[in-house]
Protein backbone atom coordinates (compact mmCIF):
# COMPACT_ATOMS: atom_id res chain seq x y z
CA UNK A 1 0.00 0.00 0.00
CA UNK A 2 1.61 3.50 -0.59
CA UNK A 3 1.46 6.24 1.18
CA UNK A 4 0.46 9.56 0.72
CA UNK A 5 3.30 11.91 1.21
CA UNK A 6 1.06 15.08 0.59
CA UNK A 7 -0.89 14.40 4.01
CA UNK A 8 -0.37 16.20 6.75
CA UNK A 9 0.28 15.35 10.38
CA UNK A 10 -2.87 15.25 12.71
CA UNK A 11 -3.51 19.12 13.40
CA UNK A 12 -4.37 20.68 16.68
CA UNK A 13 -7.64 21.80 16.94
CA UNK A 14 -7.98 25.52 16.58
CA UNK A 15 -10.45 27.72 19.64
CA UNK A 16 -12.86 29.56 17.66
CA UNK A 17 -15.37 31.63 20.04
CA UNK A 18 -17.90 28.73 19.34
CA UNK A 19 -15.96 25.69 19.92
CA UNK A 20 -14.39 27.43 23.00
CA UNK A 21 -18.38 28.37 23.66
CA UNK A 22 -19.19 24.61 23.45
CA UNK A 23 -16.32 23.59 25.67
CA UNK A 24 -17.23 25.83 28.51
CA UNK A 25 -20.75 24.77 28.81
CA UNK A 26 -19.63 20.80 29.09
CA UNK A 27 -18.16 22.32 32.38
CA UNK A 28 -20.22 21.52 35.45
CA UNK A 29 -20.52 23.85 38.23
CA UNK A 30 -17.85 22.36 40.58
CA UNK A 31 -15.55 21.90 37.79
CA UNK A 32 -16.39 25.86 37.08
CA UNK A 33 -15.59 26.54 40.72
CA UNK A 34 -12.24 24.46 40.86
CA UNK A 35 -10.81 26.12 37.85
CA UNK A 36 -11.41 29.94 39.65
CA UNK A 37 -10.12 28.16 42.74
CA UNK A 38 -7.08 27.18 41.27
CA UNK A 39 -6.81 30.05 38.68
CA UNK A 40 -7.86 33.09 39.87
CA UNK A 41 -7.64 32.93 43.47
CA UNK A 42 -4.86 35.19 45.41
CA UNK A 43 -3.84 33.10 48.97
CA UNK A 44 -2.30 35.58 51.13
CA UNK A 45 -0.15 34.86 53.32
CA UNK A 46 -0.82 35.47 57.64
CA UNK A 47 1.38 37.49 60.18
CA UNK A 48 2.96 35.43 62.71
CA UNK A 49 2.65 37.59 65.50
CA UNK A 50 -1.49 38.49 65.16
CA UNK A 51 -2.58 36.07 62.58
CA UNK A 52 -4.41 38.54 59.70
CA UNK A 53 -3.93 38.07 56.03
CA UNK A 54 -0.67 40.09 54.94
CA UNK A 55 -1.26 41.39 51.11
CA UNK A 56 2.18 42.37 50.20
CA UNK A 57 1.66 44.91 48.23
CA UNK A 58 -1.34 47.04 49.97
CA UNK A 59 -0.55 48.78 53.97
CA UNK A 60 -3.03 47.10 56.66
CA UNK A 61 -6.51 47.92 56.68
CA UNK A 62 -6.41 46.61 60.23
CA UNK A 63 -4.96 49.09 63.03
CA UNK A 64 -3.07 46.40 64.27
CA UNK A 65 0.31 47.03 65.16
CA UNK A 66 1.93 43.74 64.12
CA UNK A 67 0.56 44.15 60.69
CA UNK A 68 1.88 47.38 60.19
CA UNK A 69 5.62 46.03 61.52
CA UNK A 70 5.02 43.47 59.20
CA UNK A 71 4.57 46.09 56.23
CA UNK A 72 7.55 48.81 56.88
CA UNK A 73 9.72 45.46 57.63
CA UNK A 74 8.74 44.04 53.81
CA UNK A 75 9.21 47.44 51.92
CA UNK A 76 12.38 48.86 53.13
CA UNK A 77 12.19 51.21 49.60
CA UNK A 78 9.00 52.55 51.15
CA UNK A 79 10.61 53.14 54.38
CA UNK A 80 13.63 54.99 52.50
CA UNK A 81 10.96 57.26 51.02
CA UNK A 82 8.98 58.21 53.89
CA UNK A 83 12.50 59.29 55.71
CA UNK A 84 13.43 61.10 52.94
CA UNK A 85 9.89 62.96 53.31
CA UNK A 86 10.83 63.48 56.75
CA UNK A 87 13.86 64.98 56.46
CA UNK A 88 13.15 67.18 53.42
CA UNK A 89 9.51 68.63 54.11
CA UNK A 90 8.66 67.21 57.80
CA UNK A 91 6.29 65.44 59.34
CA UNK A 92 3.63 67.83 58.40
CA UNK A 93 4.35 67.25 54.44
CA UNK A 94 3.74 63.27 55.24
CA UNK A 95 0.65 63.67 57.17
CA UNK A 96 -0.55 64.94 53.77
CA UNK A 97 0.78 62.54 51.75
CA UNK A 98 -0.10 59.56 53.52
CA UNK A 99 -2.52 60.15 56.57
CA UNK A 100 -2.47 60.28 60.40
CA UNK A 101 -2.61 56.88 60.82
CA UNK A 102 0.13 56.06 58.49
CA UNK A 103 2.52 58.40 59.91
CA UNK A 104 1.32 57.15 63.70
CA UNK A 105 2.39 54.09 62.48
CA UNK A 106 5.64 54.89 60.71
CA UNK A 107 6.90 56.52 63.78
CA UNK A 108 5.94 53.36 66.00
CA UNK A 109 7.71 51.48 63.55
CA UNK A 110 11.03 53.87 63.78
CA UNK A 111 11.19 54.03 67.40
CA UNK A 112 10.93 50.39 67.81
CA UNK A 113 13.90 49.87 65.41
CA UNK A 114 15.87 52.29 67.07
CA UNK A 115 15.48 50.74 70.48
CA UNK A 116 16.78 47.25 68.47
CA UNK A 117 19.57 49.41 67.14
CA UNK A 118 20.43 50.43 70.48
CA UNK A 119 20.18 46.74 71.92
CA UNK A 120 22.13 45.55 69.57
CA UNK A 121 25.30 47.90 69.84
CA UNK A 122 24.46 47.16 74.46
CA UNK A 123 23.88 43.50 74.18
CA UNK A 124 23.79 42.99 77.73
CA UNK A 125 21.19 45.68 78.23
CA UNK A 126 23.30 47.39 80.81
CA UNK A 127 23.71 51.22 80.87
CA UNK A 128 26.93 50.61 82.07
CA UNK A 129 28.12 54.41 83.26
CA UNK A 130 30.88 55.89 80.47
CA UNK A 131 28.88 53.56 77.99
CA UNK A 132 28.30 55.05 74.76
CA UNK A 133 27.23 53.74 71.82
CA UNK A 134 29.23 55.73 69.85
CA UNK A 135 32.50 53.30 69.06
Amino acid sequence: METNESESPKQAKTLTPEVAKREFEKLTHQQIGKLRSQYFTVRLGAVKACGHKFHPTDAPDTNCADCWEAYFRVHEGVVQGIESILATFGEVALVKSHGSKYTKRYKQFAAQMHEERIARMNPTGINEPGFSAIP
